[in-house]
This record gives C-alpha cells, structure tokens and sequence, in this order.
C-alpha cells in the first residue's frame, strides 16, 4: 500500500474519489443498465472522500481544529445517514428498503411516436419503473428468449424518484445525494485552499 507523501498527493486523491462518486451517480441518472452499480459507487466512494482527507492529518500543521470544525458541518443527519448507509453495503452487500417511483406529465403525442421509433427489433411490450425505478423494453431475441433493453424518457416528461425507508425526512435519494456530494466538494476545496497555500 503506498502512502501519500505530500498533501497535493491527498488533495488529488480526495478529487479523483470526487469524480469517480459523481460518475456513478450519472450512471444512476442515466437509468441503464449501471443504474444499480452506479447507486452503490456513488455512496460508496463519496462516503471515502473524507477518508482520502485525513491522509492530511500528519503532512500539514492544523489539521486537528479544522478537521474538528469541518465534523460539525459534516455529520448533520443527511451525511450520518449517508455513512449508515455505505456501512451496510459494505456489510450487507446491497441495500435493503429502497422503492421506485415515478410521476408523469402530460406526454405529448410526438414523444409516443417518437418512444415507438426507438423501440428495438423485437420489441414486446415498453416497461416503466421496474424495481430500480429503469425503463426499457422487454425485447424477444431470435432464439426465443427475452432480454431488458433500458430507455430514459427525458425528464420534462417522467420524473423518477428512489426513495429509502431510513432516509432523512423521507426524502428521496435525488435530492439527498447532490446535497451531500456538495458538501464534500467544498470540504476538499476548503482544504486546498487552507493547505496547499503558496507564497507568491
């Protein structure tokens, strides 16, 4: 295991975590396939950027009373559940409590025939909201058998929500989640600035 020597090494960890977590969470957007894989990436590596930070802890001088004050913004209840949350994918390997829902608007006719268009050879029946809130198209392959091919109907047109029985206030994992990444974003901004100062 090799440690960092410098704190611009820590800094550029905690950023690459940073990235990684935010890609994941496109791939919970995007609705596919990685919808599920890219849910699990997302908490899991966000909930490892203030890991990657303390890293810091004996490279540069006054780490302990900002860490300290950074603590008290960080484990509000939003961010404590978050943690909670990535302990039991660790534990449990998956999380349990979850349900999918979706609220429509009117969908204009063009967009029917449009969704029509796109339907993939062999196209049996159009899908919405399966369990991890995908849609798609349940697709006869030539042999007889069935595969999920997955669409995402643009937002203006289909709003989905993923929401957690434990989660804060009930609230749903699409306003939870940007929430929580912002913070952690501004924490490793504010320790760039704070210990990779340089005089000019």
């Amino acid at each position: 295991m090799t440690e960092h020597k410098f704190p611009q090494d820590v800094i550029a960890a905690a950023r690459r975590t940073l990235d990684i977590a935010w890609q994941g969470w496109t791939d919970y957007l995007d609705a596919g396939e990685r919808r599920y894989a890219g849910l699990i990436t997302a908490i899991t590596l966000s909930r490892s950027v203030t890991n990657v930070l303390q890293n810091l802890k004996h490279l540069v001088e006054g780490f302990d009373p900002w860490w300290e004050a950074a603590r008290t913004v960080l484990y509000n209840e939003t961010a404590s559940w978050f943690v909670e949350l990535r302990n039991v994918i660790e534990k449990q390997g998956t999380i349990a409590g979850m349900s999918a829902s979706v609220r429509f608007d009117k969908i204009p006719l063009e967009e029917v025939r449009r969704m029509r268009r796109v339907a993939p050879e062999g196209a049996r029946a159009l899908f919405l909201v399966d369990e991890l809130g995908r849609n798609g198209w349940d697709v006869e392959l030539p042999d007889g058998s069935s595969v999920r091919v997955y669409y995402r109907a643009d937002d203006p047109l289909l709003h989905q929500t993923l929401r957690f029985d434990s989660a804060p206030n009930g609230r749903p994992i699409e306003e939870l989640f940007p929430t929580y990444f912002g913070w952690l974003r501004d924490l490793v901004d504010e320790a760039e600035r704070r210990f990779l100062r340089t005089d000019e």
